[in-house]
């Protein structure tokens, strides 16, 4: 049309009209436009911008002929045309089609502002009625819950304009109904609108349900069952895994497996580019996967497979299936399971160990026997028969037999022990807690003499029986142990003195002071035999180690079995004097000091051995080994230095002198 209008009145009538994609935009303007004949006559247009019935804005206008009424008759004439047939458009908006149409104003309620008649005819209410009960607002029928959320949606299309699409829960004569609504939003002046389209979409949101609840019930199923599914398409190569129970450990090592589906395509191909498969269940695997595929030895098939996972452990996993066979018979697709067998081939695995373990304490235990530990009962059988008649056990209960073995023939400082080790609850307790095996060594009477024994408990279940058994072997380890005692009894030992070497006497030192009570005290003493030196350059070392050994005696004779007395190298001695006080100590170290003097003769010359002690008192002036064995030899040189053969408490005003760095002669 822009053709026929004049050139020099096209850019005016382009800015009368204004914005033609703007639907309601109104405007009137006059022009030059073309006859037939190549003249011009004068035209007033009135006009207006609509939307056709497809969507798409258009311009309805009227023009007059200024100058020939009869060009404005035709003008009006073809203007009712085009009203007639938007009016019929409107009439089939309104009543023809699937959705209801609705303007509302997009306000805080979205106030109805036009409702089709097949809005109305899904709702069930009449445009009065809703008036009446939601006071013409969209918003008061829309469910509670979905509100907030149809808000949101309108207010983001003010915002950004376009289109949306929500499901939302809309009341009707009959109840809520599930509507599916397509709107836009829409300005026009200072005013918005929303404009949209509405479908009933109960009977599909049913459907729908009813779906979630056969998944969620297969789900289920699966589940309690510990099963996965997946499905594998022949002709595709693709592979459709239903992860329901997820094993953390697949999951750690293979990122897919993080979702509930996974699709695997290039099937099998690509399992074994992707997965580690062990060795072992390679060749397996593919001989089941081809016997799947072919469908040729059965229709049902299973599986099992070793899967690397992540730390060098191994997963393994059971699959099953049928092949799917098309109208002509050939195999197009099979479906099945896979679960997490690890546990039960573990199981299995462990059930196997637990025979050989069983057969190699039996083949050394000198008696052995069974216990059912729940119903609290000793199995009959040779093992039993042969430990309660050479323990001369009366028969009773678990519990009863053996307490009358730890009273009667279990030595008393091992009964305590051993009344705990063969409790009853405890070992149920260790068997809930995943701890299967237990020992104990202790001394008891066997066969008229005090042995050393050992017992071991090894707790398990048989098949799928609810009780917890202790299988029991009892064995004779006198010799070894005695040999044990003897060669660590060596190596805690000084060799010259039989005392505590410094290694092992140190070590008890600290244990102890670890382990003291709040108030409890006790001494940390220091010895050095004073001008030892002497006794080496004249009587020789053969007479020097003989003074050493016979002051350790002295030593060993003066302090009680309980205090720890140990030769820390060359003649000095260590010694932790246990729960005495410090009116006490200094009593006991004035008659030490006293009772260590000796007399060596040589010749006609005699020397006067004596010893010099340094102490130091837990805890008033400390609790550390370290800070007592220092001040223990400060307090050591100070007796040194004030004249030997006495002894010093230490004090914070001595000196903190090796006595070693000074002239010990």
């Amino acid at each position: 049309m822009i053709n026929t209008i004049h050139p020099d009145d096209r850019l005016r009538v382009m800015e009368d009209i204004g914005d033609t994609n703007k639907p309601g935009t109104e405007y009137m303007t006059t022009y030059r436009m073309m006859k037939k004949n190549g003249g011009w006559f004068w035209a007033l247009d009135k006009g207006k911008v609509v939307l056709t019935g497809d969507g798409r804005p258009a311009i309805i206008s009227a023009c007059a002929d200024i100058s020939e009424p009869m060009a404005a008759q035709k003008a009006l004439a073809e203007h009712n045309r085009v009203i007639i047939r938007q009016n019929q458009d409107l009439h089939f908006l309104n009543n023809e089609t699937p959705g209801g149409y609705h303007c509302c104003e997009n306000d805080r309620g979205l106030t109805f502002m036009y409702i089709s008649n097949r809005f109305l005819g899904i709702l069930g209410y009449s445009a009065e009625e809703i008036k009446a009960r939601f006071d013409n607002k969209m918003m008061n029928m829309i469910h509670p819950d979905d509100r907030e959320r149809v808000r949101a949606a309108a207010c983001q299309m003010e915002k950004n304009g376009g289109t949306t699409d929500l499901e939302y829960r809309i009341k009707g004569a009959d109840g809520y109904i599930w509507a599916a609504d397509q709107s836009r939003y829409i300005r026009e002046g200072s005013r918005g609108y929303v404009h949209g389209v509405v479908l009933d979409i109960t009977a599909l949101k049913q459907k729908e349900y009813e779906l979630w609840v056969s998944g969620k019930r297969t789900e289920s199923i699966l589940k309690q069952a510990g099963l996965n599914c997946w499905d594998w398409d022949f002709e595709k190569n693709t592979l459709v895994l239903t992860n329901v129970v997820q094993n953390v450990e697949m999951i750690g090592t293979y990122q897919c497996f993080r979702s509930g589906v996974v699709t695997v395509t290039d099937f099998p191909e690509r399992v074994f580019a992707d997965f580690c498969l062990q060795e072992s269940g390679r060749e397996r695997y593919r001989r089941f996967v081809e016997e799947v595929r072919s469908g040729e030895n059965c229709e049902s098939h299973t599986c099992e497979v070793p899967v690397r996972v992540r730390g060098g452990k191994t997963v393994w996993v059971r699959v099953g299936c049928e092949t799917i066979r098309d109208e002509e018979g050939r195999p197009v697709r099979a479906v099945g399971y896979y679960t997490d067998v690890t546990k039960q081939k573990n199981e299995a695995l462990c059930r196997e160990e637990q025979l050989k373990t069983l057969e190699l304490l039996r083949s050394q235990a000198t008696y052995d026997f069974q216990v059912n530990l729940t119903r609290d009962m000793i199995l009959s059988g040779e093992g039993r028969e042969k430990w309660m008649r050479e323990a001369d056990v009366p028969d009773g209960s678990y519990t009863e037999s053996v307490a009358y073995l730890n009273n009667n023939l279990v030595t008393p400082e091992f009964q305590a022990a051993a009344a705990k080790f063969m409790d009853r609850d405890r070992l149920l307790g260790l068997y809930r807690a995943g701890i299967y095996t237990d020992s104990l060594e202790y001394r008891r009477i066997y066969k008229n003499q005090v042995r050393w024994m050992k017992a071991v408990m090894y707790l398990m279940q048989i098949g799928d029986r609810p009780d917890v058994y202790s299988c029991i072997f009892v064995m004779d380890i006198d010799e070894q142990k005695s040999q044990e005692l003897k060669l660590r009894k060596l190596a805690a030992t000084d060799s010259l003195t039989g005392l505590y070497n410094r290694q092992s006497g140190v070590a008890r030192i600290r244990e102890y002071l670890c382990s003291m009570e709040e108030d409890e005290t006790a001494a940390l003493i220091m010895l050095d035999l004073d001008d030892f030196k002497v006794a080496n350059d004249v009587f020789g070392h053969a007479c020097g180690d003989r003074i050493i050994a016979e002051n350790a005696a002295k030593l060993k004779r003066l302090f009680r079995e309980k205090d720890v007395v140990c030769r820390i190298g060359g003649d000095e001695f260590l010694v932790l004097c246990k729960q005495i006080r410090q009116e006490d100590a200094d009593r006991k170290m004035d008659f030490i000091v006293r009772s260590m003097k000796s007399i060596c003769s040589h010749g006609d010359r005699e020397i006067l051995f004596s010893v010099s002690v340094g102490y130091a008192m837990t805890p008033d002036q400390g609790r550390d080994f370290d800070e007592l064995y220092r001040k223990a030899d400060i307090a050591l040189f100070a007796a040194k230095m004030d004249g030997k053969g006495r002894y010093k408490l230490y004090e914070p005003s001595m000196k903190a002198v090796r006595y070693e760095l000074a002239d010990r002669d």
